[in-house]
């Protein structure tokens, strides 16, 4: 490509960039559709599908595809969400974005993998399974050399894995808000509908991160997210800009998450329970086979 060429092209995207910015932007649809795929049936219903349809010895579950699949899902939500939004001129962050998405994508596999080991564990045997392996008792008659075994998968999988998966997650959320900026003066031609959608869909964006931060145990890094939104909307607010609908749906959907921790802290007197252990409590104990 000749450097007129290339001239051209960029003073094209900067004359499209500034035409863009100048009008409100569409809600995202389909992007935060699968999004809720993602979320709700990839990941929280894969404990429930786990349940139903048990994995057969030596070979993977349905639960163990679909907790494969989630990552390459999520990441394509974000990388076309982002690639929407550079069309729009907004920044595009895209080595940034695609360096977190791999390291996203390196915590979901130590927790799928762990996770698998952890839950196959507790599927085969009986004993309680809303404690860790070195206080089960199936585990402890296993012997020092199973308990050591199981405890390091645990480690990966309640924590190191979670925390590699979410926090780069929760940074990409904080880049795209970042992105979604527009100027104050455009006024919004959004439907009824569409609002109206967006606000549903924040609703269950927010229930997810709810669940997402209290079962990975990184509701910290959720509420610290939150808290950066809110300054975000703020700082625009000074400048003269304001979120778009796609930005507006990821802050109140994380405001309502860390509304929905407060109270769960304030439930369990600070202790912050696993939403699964919450349930696994109610049940009737599991005799030891």
């Amino acid at each position: 490509m000749s450097w007129t060429e290339q001239v051209r092209q960029s003073a094209k995207r900067l004359r499209g960039a500034s035409a863009l910015t100048s009008s409100p932007r569409k809600f995202e649809v389909d992007l935060f559709s699968l999004l809720l795929l993602q979320c709700y049936f990839l990941d929280y219903g894969r404990p429930i599908v786990n349940a139903i349809v048990p994995a057969s010895r030596g070979w993977l579950g349905a639960a163990d595809w679909m907790h494969i699949g989630a990552p390459i899902v999520l990441s394509v939500v974000f990388l076309k969400l982002f690639e929407r939004a550079a069309a729009r001129g907004a920044p595009a962050w895209q080595p940034l974005t695609t360096l977190l998405l791999c390291v996203m994508c390196v915590g979901q596999g130590i927790h799928i993998a762990a996770d698998s080991i952890v839950g196959r564990m507790q599927m085969r045997h009986a004993g309680p399974i809303n404690v860790s392996p070195s206080e089960n008792p199936v585990v402890q008659a296993l012997g020092e050399p199973f308990i050591e075994i199981f405890d390091l998968a645990y480690l990966y999988d309640e924590y190191i894995g979670h925390w590699i998966w979410y926090i780069p997650l929760l940074v990409i959320v904080l880049l795209y808000v970042l992105s979604s900026r527009e100027p104050s003066s455009c006024r919004s031609v959004s439907m009824i509908r569409t609002k109206l959608l967006a606000t549903a869909v924040s609703g269950l964006l927010g229930v997810f991160w709810f669940y997402a931060g209290i079962e990975g145990g990184v509701w910290p890094a959720t509420v610290g997210l939150a808290a950066s939104l809110v300054w975000v909307v703020f700082a625009n607010r000074l400048r003269g800009m304001r979120l778009d609908i796609n930005g507006r749906c990821f802050v109140a959907s994380l405001l309502l998450a860390t509304l929905m921790i407060a109270t769960w802290a304030v439930v369990f007197d600070g202790n912050m329970p696993g939403v699964w252990e919450v349930w696994l409590r109610s049940l009737p104990p599991m005799d030891p086979a």
